[in-house]
């Protein structure tokens, strides 16, 4: 037996000090349930807004990305409601603590204030994320707990799914803006020879902007078919004309490709994580067939 290495599946990734555009809503629409526990539309676009850094009413938003974070959010509950229902012990009091180390630090960080004020983040629901994280890292320790992850298992697990693991990805950076001509500005600057990383960060309405635009690695259907197209299509260092998406306008930069099946050495965790989340997504589906689900995405703002 190999040591066991923990892998947490962090179903919502909240950019806690993103600084964008504001978001805001005080509208309590029941959007889901989850037997007797409910998401409002308040909730829903305070995750979202804290996800993409914008607000669902925003231009950029769009009904696809509403329904899979709802589903992101209504998996969160289910997973808290079934360590509840079952009297899984989960030490409140960390996650307490680091609420309160949290809160205690914003108070000499004046601009991070301005920010959760001005976009109607308040504190209550900044704790309800960090618990509801807290119980999400629990839920999925308490999974593969027994998950039998042998080198003879993840060897089998990696012949089987070798389909997943043929690399066909591209590594691009983008910078998104809302307009045409903001899209026609920068292209020219990128041009003239300015380097696309400082444009990214200095325009661009992503919050890939904080990392210079970088997108990382991404395979064939994870972007929306515009973007796709356009960066799959482009050679390494190549910058693309300017993409349209529902989004915005996009300018991309291909930074790097790889293609053929990887060798299990290199990617051996990958692997056993990939083997991690078929268990835990099962065990969640198989949960969530046990309780009351409803969901209203058309409540949606």
């Amino acid at each position: 037996m190999i040591k066991k290495r923990i892998f947490i599946k962090l179903i919502l990734i909240c950019f806690l000090t993103l600084f964008v555009t504001a978001c805001g809503s005080s509208d309590e629409e029941v959007v889901a349930k989850i037997n007797d526990r409910t998401i409002t539309n308040d909730q829903f676009s305070q995750y979202y807004f804290l996800i993409t850094g914008t607000h669902p009413d925003s231009e950029t938003s769009n009904k696809e990305a509403k329904a899979v974070i709802l589903d992101n959010i209504v998996q969160l509950e289910v997973m808290k409601e079934y360590m509840v229902q079952n009297n899984i012990p989960v030490d409140e009091s960390v996650i307490e603590k680091q609420y309160n180390d949290y809160v205690e630090s914003l108070k000499e960080n004046t601009e991070t204030q301005k920010f959760f004020s001005d976009n109607n983040i308040t504190n209550e629901f900044l704790k309800r994320v960090m618990m509801d994280q807290f119980y999400a890292e629990k839920f999925n320790e308490k999974v593969i707990e027994d998950i039998e992850d042998t080198e003879a298992a993840v060897q089998e697990y990696y012949e089987s799914h070798e389909d997943e693991f043929v690399l066909n990805q591209v590594r691009a950076s983008h910078i998104l803006v809302k307009t045409k001509e903001e899209a026609e500005d920068i292209q020219k600057k990128i041009q003239a020879g300015e380097d696309f990383a400082e444009l990214a960060q200095q325009y661009s309405i992503d919050g890939s902007a904080q990392v210079g635009g970088d997108l990382d690695y991404f395979s064939r259907g994870k972007m929306v078919q515009p973007f796709e197209e356009a960066a799959f299509a482009l050679e390494v260092n190549e910058v693309s004309d300017i993409v349209e998406s529902e989004f915005g306008f996009h300018i991309i930069k291909l930074t790097d490709k790889m293609e053929g099946l990887q060798p299990l050495e290199k990617i051996y965790d990958q692997v056993l994580n990939a083997m991690y989340n078929d268990v835990i997504q099962k065990n969640i589906d198989d949960i969530m067939t046990t309780m009351t689900i409803e969901k209203y995405p058309e409540k949606l703002s």
